[in-house]
């Protein structure tokens, strides 16, 4: 290496930070700006209407949930909601096991693996 081809990190700085910006980069620039501001207007803006409605929304919820307790809709499982569900499936079960088809559908099985 020649001696004049060296340059030091506070030249190669001091080269960058005298240039001018591009007209390239001076558009960039100005859309990012742009995109910045209209993102941040709308985040504002949502917040804004989601605390000026959170009254209404907290009406709507607790109509819903009396008019859900009232008519006995409620999400929540109860242990008769269950044990109907666990006897329902219980029923289903006997049932095709009594049908016959289990049996026919378990024998047809066999054959097809054992090939006989």
């Amino acid at each position: 290496m020649g001696a004049g081809t060296t340059t030091s990190c506070k030249e190669v700085v001091k080269r960058f930070t005298k240039r001018e910006p591009t007209k390239k980069q001076r558009i960039i620039a100005r859309v990012v700006m742009v995109v910045f501001m209209t993102m941040l207007t709308m985040s504002v803006l949502l917040v804004i209407v989601s605390l000026t409605m959170s009254e209404h929304i907290d009406d709507l919820a607790r109509k819903i949930t009396t008019n859900k307790i009232r008519t006995g809709l409620s999400k929540s499982p109860t242990n008769h909601n269950v044990t109907s569900f666990k006897q329902t499936r219980a029923q289903d079960l006997k049932s095709f096991a009594d049908s016959g088809l289990y049996t026919e559908l378990v024998t047809e099985a066999i054959r097809n693996t054992t090939g006989v």
